[in-house]
């Protein structure tokens, strides 16, 4: 999950593919040593037509 969350964002310009690799670099390391947090905030939204 992390990996692909790093590439979409290098894909869409946001990170250069050595930002990408450190932050992923860089949350493994995390991830190993029991301090990983990973928050996917999601809004949904429901509307009529008045």
């Amino acid at each position: 999950m992390i990996t692909g969350l790093a590439e979409a964002a290098r894909d869409t310009g946001a990170l250069t593919a050595a930002e990408a690799s450190a932050w992923t670099a860089d949350q493994r390391a995390r991830a190993r040593t029991g301090r990983l947090f990973l928050a996917l905030p999601l809004f949904v939204a429901s509307a009529t037509a008045p």
